[in-house]
């Protein structure tokens, strides 16, 4: 059977993956991306990490656009949205795991 956490993270997944194609708008689907993997728990762990590993990958290195505007910009403003969306990413990831391991903690003692 089919468990709404594992929706959750195919859901995510799909979404990392059509970041890398969509070109400005993707870079703000990763926000969308990171927040639904940190509810992918269970049985869609694997994907909310792949999903968070996807979304890093691509803010990091294939988002060009984003890091020439943050080279650009002599306001900061543009860095400010380029670290906001990478630590946006590691703060997801670290909240999965988290979650995850509370999650195994509660089901191992009951």
């Amino acid at each position: 059977m089919i468990d709404i956490n594992m929706i959750i993270g195919i859901v995510s997944l799909v979404f990392s993956a059509l970041a890398f194609v969509i070109p400005i708008v993707g870079v703000y689907l990763t926000v969308v991306t990171g927040i639904l993997a940190v509810f992918a728990l269970g049985p869609g762990y694997i994907f909310g990490l792949i999903a968070i590993g996807l979304n890093i990958g691509n803010l990091t290195l294939f988002s060009p656009l984003l890091w020439v505007a943050m080279s650009a910009d002599a306001s900061g403003e543009a860095a400010g949205t380029g670290i906001f969306l990478v630590g946006l990413q590691i703060g997801s990831l670290l909240l999965l795991i988290f979650r995850n391991k509370k999650l195994k903690a509660s089901e191992s003692t009951s």
